[in-house]
């Protein structure tokens, strides 16, 4: 059995599962025990602020031929990513996908239950609460925060590292098959619903009211005993699991699970004075998503620096054995907006390849630029590449195509242009389509309170 079969799945089916909650997660019975209200920053989970904005290319996923473009676009930073590429075979037929990549940021993946905005941020914990009022100051008047420090570049290139794993399926027999490790970071990315105070501060003011209206009807309609550990919560997947003494808070912890498990298991039915709190529950609720997908709207085109590398093994032929080195790339690409409705995109990419049958190794140089042109869910998309100091197979390249969500974190990208050959040659038409998707939601993240009385 081919490796790239077998590696993709599970890497598919991995990073599915570790993106699930686990037994202290929080929106779970565990994750709600013992949780204390406390300053909206701190207990407000990074993973509670991602929006769905396009899903990029992976550099592993270009270097082994997923996608034929040169250029590797920026995007804001997601857990889990996966791609499939590579639909054409050489006579330009559609055909079965042979690329598949997987991309994931560790710092949300593996921590982001548990990580705060503010930590991800590299931010004071208590940098979106308001600073107390001066006596005899107006009701109306505007609130007044802390000011930010500095961005720690460092910290940034932390919490925006993302790591990529892709493989490539040979043609035929007498063909390599690659598999290609990249990384990337985004010193500056507008685009990260993370970093942006207003938002950030928006969504804290909604989860908060929403997750104060969750705890009232849980207490009202599923009696639990005395906490002992103060005051409990039965968030939604916005709050992190506490570190605690889970000695110290044993009896709140049995408390919270209570509440949860009662919520849990009998939805569809709410005492009837409980109906005006669910309905002001929903509310709130909807104002959330209502606040992410209209900062995905207004935020997918803005300004973003970000730099990557990879580098690729290839065997011989389509079997898999003996890999040995055979690329590395390295990236370079900035976007700004240009209105609200554009995106223009430059970039450049170094890269080196070993010609796995004569061992011979060979360097190019290639710039390119993008426009895209739309809105978030659905934009066309210009493209241009003009490789020099080329000893290696990079052609310049003129095309357009189109990138659009078909569901709720799956996003498709066609395109379709003309590759210059040499002299002797005719220009080529070229196409490429490729699938990726961010973190399948296998759970929903906190669904509708049902309104119905007995």
């Amino acid at each position: 059995m081919r490796t790239h079969l077998v590696v993709a799945p599970l890497l598919f089916i991995a990073g599915a599962l570790a993106a699930q909650p686990g037994p202290g997660a929080a929106g779970g019975p565990a994750a709600a025990a013992a949780a204390k209200p406390s300053a909206p920053t701190s207990t407000a989970a990074a993973d509670a602020f991602r929006v769905d904005i396009a899903v990029p290319e992976a550099p592993a996923f270009l270097l082994t031929g997923g996608d034929a473009s040169g250029l590797l676009r920026p995007s804001t930073v997601r857990d889990f990513s996966a791609a499939f590429g590579d639909f054409t075979d050489k006579d330009g037929r559609f055909t079965l996908p042979s690329s598949f990549a997987v991309e994931i940021a560790p710092s949300l993946l593996f921590f982001g239950r548990n990580l705060t905005v503010a930590q991800y941020a590299g931010l004071p914990a208590d940098i979106d609460n308001p600073l107390p009022r001066a006596p005899g100051t107006p009701a109306g008047a505007p609130l007044v925060y802390h000011r930010a420090p500095p961005a720690n570049l460092f910290h940034r290139a932390w919490s925006t590292l993302r790591v990529s794993l892709a493989t490539h399926r040979a043609d035929g027999q007498d063909q390599p098959t690659k598999i290609a490790l990249g990384l990337r970071t985004s010193p500056i990315n507008d685009a990260d619903p993370r970093l942006n105070t207003e938002y950030r501060r928006q969504i804290r003011s909604l989860l908060a009211a929403r997750n104060e209206l969750n705890t009232i009807i849980a207490l009202r309609r599923c009696p639990a005993p005395a906490t002992g550990g103060g005051p409990l919560i039965v968030p939604g997947l916005d709050t992190p699991a506490p570190v605690r003494d889970p000695k110290a808070d044993s009896v709140a912890a049995a408390a919270a699970a209570r509440l949860a498990e009662c919520l849990t298991n009998s939805p569809d039915k709410l005492p009837a004075e409980l109906t005006d709190l669910a309905a002001r529950r929903n509310t709130a609720h909807a104002a959330i998503v209502e606040a992410r997908k209209a900062f995905a709207e207004r935020n997918w085109n803005q300004q973003t620096l970000e730099f990557a590398g990879a580098f690729s093994m290839a065997a011989r032929d389509s079997t898999g054995r003996s890999p040995r080195p055979a690329e590395y790339a390295a990236w370079g690409t900035y976007t700004h907006p240009l209105r609200e409705w554009a995106q223009f995109m430059v970039g450049g990419r170094f890269r080196s390849a070993r010609d796995t049958a004569t061992d011979e190794r060979g360097s190019e140089w290639l710039v390119g630029s993008r426009l895209f042109m739309g809105r978030n869910t659905a934009k066309a998309l210009l493209e241009v590449q003009l490789p020099f100091s080329s000893d290696l197979d990079a052609r310049p390249y003129a095309g357009l195509g189109a990138e659009v969500r078909i569901l709720p974190e799956l996003w498709a990208t066609f395109s379709t242009g003309l590759e210059r050959q040499d002299d002797a040659r005719p220009s080529r038409l070229v196409t490429r389509f490729s699938i990726r998707s961010g973190k399948p939601n296998l759970q929903s993240p906190d669904p509708t309170i049902s309104q119905r009385t007995p």
